[in-house]
């Protein structure tokens, strides 16, 4: 994937303004809950219980071409169940070297998966981090939805000295927010009238205006065309490979 982003990145040079978009949409795998990273669970997207993947997606843009650059299959976590199971099978002591030996197994796998496991939020902030250090997009700003920002995050991206742009459901002004300071807020009508639900957007950039600002997050859109194409086009749902490294080279395929 970094290869890949090079030859992005040198694609997209004299392209206009570039805007990196961040997200995490569902990969569905109906027939397929044996494949790596895949759980049933309550589907946000279809209101139902179904089977999917969560992928985390990277997506940069200008007025002239979208490209992902980052797709990452979350792991599962089985951190519950497999502290359950400890618990059950506890014993006061093991009086033989091999039941020892055994249980000393289970509890380093168990801490294993626990630090392999990364939330949603965790992953972008790798990826943002990655993406910052190989230096391939230094102009580019972030959009991304309300539920991807994390404190961490807005730090990361602000110490790059770059801008962020998020959708905030909210009825405020311009107010300094408890955990993120004074920000930039604009309120975004779509009929004269105001008859229409507003649209709150986001941004530290308090010196932007409006336009810039609504501009920014309308190449956050391109995420979205880019999820369309990966599902519809690609295939990325009808994947059977079911273990992790060829998960993994199939999403690097699709980008």
């Amino acid at each position: 994937m970094q290869q890949h982003r090079v030859i992005v990145g040198q694609e997209h040079q004299g392209r206009g303004r570039e805007i990196i978009s961040l997200d995490w949409p569902l990969s569905h795998h109906e027939d397929g809950i044996d494949i790596y990273g895949t759980k049933r669970s309550s589907d946000y997207v279809n209101c139902c219980m179904s089977g999917f993947q969560t992928v985390v997606t990277v997506v940069t843009a200008n007025p002239q071409q979208i490209d992902g650059l980052a797709v990452e299959v979350q792991i599962l976590n089985f951190s519950e169940a497999e502290r359950g199971y400890l618990k059950m099978t506890a014993q006061p002591s093991y009086e033989e070297m091999e039941q020892l030996i055994q249980r000393l197994v289970e509890l380093l796998h168990h801490q294993k998966n626990q630090l392999a496991y990364r939330k949603r939020t965790e992953m972008v902030v790798d990826i943002v981090r990655q993406i910052g250090a190989e230096g391939q997009f230094p102009k580019a700003d972030y959009a991304f939805d309300n539920r991807v920002l994390t404190l961490a995050l807005k730090q990361l991206i602000e110490a790059s000295g770059k801008r962020w742009v998020k959708q905030y459901w909210a009825f405020t002004q311009t107010v300094r927010l408890k955990r993120y300071g004074r920000r930039r807020l604009v309120i975004v009508h779509e009929q004269e009238d105001f008859s229409d639900l507003p649209r709150f957007l986001l941004t530290d950039a308090l010196y932007w205006e409006s336009a810039r600002t609504i501009q920014t997050w309308s190449y956050r859109w391109a995420c979205e065309s880019f999820h369309a194409f990966c599902k519809q086009v690609t295939g990325f749902e009808s994947a059977q490979v079911r273990n992790q490294e060829a998960v993994n080279a199939t999403s690097a395929e699709v980008v």
